[in-house]
């Protein structure tokens, strides 16, 4: 099976917009806690992009306070130094809510 079969009902609108916010999102986290703040940094903006025209809320999630984290995470890794090894916090990591 091929991405392109998986991601076919969310080819475009809303859902595929709000799914591909919450891929960069996750990439995003990942590179936190990898000390890539670059990457991270860019793909924090391009989940914020992506997830602000589905709030407050979609699918039953939380995504006002889902982009609050997000915002949250974006100045911390905006006060680090490039690429630098910070051994982030999990805690400060956004996470899902529902309603």
């Amino acid at each position: 099976m091929t991405i392109s079969k998986i991601s076919s009902p969310f080819e475009s609108g809303q859902s595929a917009e709000f799914f591909h916010g919450l891929m960069e999102l996750a990439a995003a986290c990942y590179h936190l806690k990898q000390g890539n703040i670059f990457g991270a940094r860019y793909l924090l903006t391009s989940a914020e992009d992506l997830l602000t025209p589905c709030g407050p809320s979609y699918q039953g999630i939380d995504v006002g306070r889902l982009l609050a984290q997000v915002e949250h995470c974006r100045t911390l890794a905006n006060s680090l130094e490039a690429d630098e090894d910070i051994g982030f916090d999990e805690a400060y990591l956004p996470s899902i809510n529902f309603y």
